[in-house]
C-alpha cells in the first residue's frame, strides 16, 4: 500500500531507539525482523524474542509518546497496546499512513516533540508497574545511578570490594 517511517524507542536503552521504512500493509512479525536487524550489536536477538507496542498511551486511544518522554527513561509498557497478533497488517494495529504521517515544526523536533510510533521490549528486560506519581524521583534516581557507575570513586570502591571478597571468599561485588 504506502511506505511509512515508523520511529522506535528501546524499553531502558533511551539512546537505543531509530527508525524502519516498511509498507504499511505488511504484517507485524515483518515490523519485527526490520527491528531486529536494526538493533545495535550490544541488543541483538532474534525477532520472536522481541516485544512490540504501540507508542501511543491509553492502550493506543491517546497521544503518542515524545522523543523528550523516550530519552527521559521508559521504564515500562503499562498503558500501551502491545502487538501480539503476528499476522496482522500494520495499517490496522494504529500504523496506517494517515495514523503515523507528522508534519512537525523545527520547534518541535528542537524540543524532542515528535512521536515514537513503537516501543520494543528486549527479552529479559525487566517489566514493573510504575505508579505515575513516583515516576519523575524514579527517572531522577535512573539519572543519578548512571552517573555514579562510572564515576572513578565507585569504580575504586568496587576494585577494593572485590580485592576483599578474593581474598575472604565471599560474594561477588557489585558494580562488576
Amino acid at each position: 500500500m504506502v511506505e511509512i517511517s515508523l520511529c522506535y524507542a528501546v524499553v531502558g536503552e533511551p539512546r537505543a531507539g531509530s527508525g524502519v521504512k516498511i509498507d504499511d500493509s505488511a504484517r507485524v512479525w515483518q515490523l519485527r525482523e526490520a527491528i531486529a536487524q536494526e538493533l545495535p550489536d550490544r541488543l541483538k536477538c532474534t525477532a520472536v524474542e522481541l516485544q512490540l507496542f504501540l507508542g501511543k498511551k491509553d492502550e493506543g486511544r491517546g497521544p503518542w509518546l515524545t522523543r523528550a518522554e523516550v530519552m527521559n527513561g521508559v521504564v515500562d509498557t503499562n498503558g500501551l497496546k502491545e502487538l501480539d497478533d503476528e499476522w496482522a497488517p500494520l495499517f490496522l494495529v494504529g500504523l496506517s499512513e494517515k495514523e503515523v504521517r507528522v508534519q512537525p515544526t523545527m520547534e518541535e523536533v528542537k524540543e524532542r516533540r515528535t512521536p515514537v510510533h513503537l516501543l520494543v521490549m528486549l527479552p529479559n528486560t525487566l517489566r514493573i508497574g510504575v505508579d505515575e506519581r513516583y515516576a519523575e524521583t524514579i527517572s531522577s534516581y535512573m539519572k543519578i545511578a548512571d552517573r555514579l557507575k562510572n564515576s572513578e570513586e565507585v569504580e575504586s570502591l568496587s576494585r577494593h570490594l572485590a580485592e576483599v571478597s578474593s581474598v575472604e571468599g565471599t560474594a561477588p561485588t557489585p558494580f562488576t
